[in-house]
């Protein structure tokens, strides 16, 4: 404990004395209390930063997680936009795919009201029985087709599997072209000077495609198609081929089963020697 002495002084000395002596305590005390504040400043300081740093780890956390997120979502689209093009690459093949079909369709309609104009100015076309020609059958391969006496007449049947890719389709294959060549080889090897009636038939199967009015729109497109090759690649000329079509108006099989159905799809080459 601090001690005092007064001195024998002037008053006035006396009190400025004392005034210093009390400051000097005063000073001491408010710099105990500045420190106190300083440290407890200082402490929550440090809490902050603790906190401040472990919300910026948080945050960068969660940064990262949707940066992830975003990533596969960017992904994601790129894949679907793939695909997107390819379905849009698909769909241009199918547009360029009917729009073929339309022309062929335009062509074979041309053709068929070109060949009904020839064949009223003809007078028609009859193909009468002829029993002389029973007992010299043409040899047809089994694999394309059959030859057979009917109703007094030769008749080769082919079924349309034979010639055409698939039940909508009038393109003859590779396959159904050499079937057709060798089949009229054969015609041409017995009945050198024939004429041939092509006959187009279907099932009574729906329509397997719209372009079709009806079953003897298909059948005649088809009997057309098979006309204009014999014309182009065997000795036929046009003038030695007609045709005609019937649709599905005379099955030769029941039409209850799908065997039944593609024997009924065929075409008949009707020979007249």
């Amino acid at each position: 404990m601090k001690k005092i002495f007064i001195l024998n002084c002037e008053p006035k000395l006396l009190i400025l004395l004392s005034l210093c002596l009390l400051t000097g305590c005063a000073g001491t005390g408010a710099t105990t209390a500045k420190q106190s504040q300083l440290a407890a400043l200082n402490g929550s300081l440090v809490e902050k930063t603790k906190l401040l740093q472990d919300n910026s780890a948080s945050y960068r956390s969660t940064i990262d997680s949707q940066a992830m997120k975003i990533a596969a979502m960017e992904k994601n689209l790129l894949q679907k936009d793939q695909v997107i093009a390819e379905k849009d690459a698909e769909l241009q093949a199918k547009h360029t795919e009917v729009a073929s079909l339309k022309s062929s369709r335009s062509k074979l309609e041309k053709n068929n009201k070109i060949l009904s104009a020839s064949l009223e100015r003809r007078g028609g076309v009859a193909f009468l029985p002829n029993n002389s020609l029973v007992s010299d059958l043409p040899q047809i391969d089994p694999t394309i087709g059959t030859a057979e006496l009917h109703n007094g007449t030769v008749r080769v049947i082919i079924p349309t599997v034979n010639l055409f890719a698939t039940t909508k389709s009038v393109s003859i294959t590779t396959e159904g072209d050499a079937a057709l060549r060798s089949v009229a080889s054969e015609i041409r090897s017995h009945y050198p000077k024939s004429q041939i009636l092509v006959e187009g038939h279907t099932s009574n199967a729906p329509l397997a495609s719209p372009m079709w009015r009806d079953h003897t729109h298909l059948a005649t497109s088809r009997a057309t198609a098979v006309r204009d090759k014999l014309a182009k690649v065997t000795q036929f000329g046009e003038d030695n081929l007609a045709l005609a079509a019937f649709g599905d108006s005379q099955p030769r099989y029941a039409n209850n089963s799908p065997d039944g159905q593609q024997q009924n799809d065929r075409i008949e080459l009707v020979i007249r020697p």
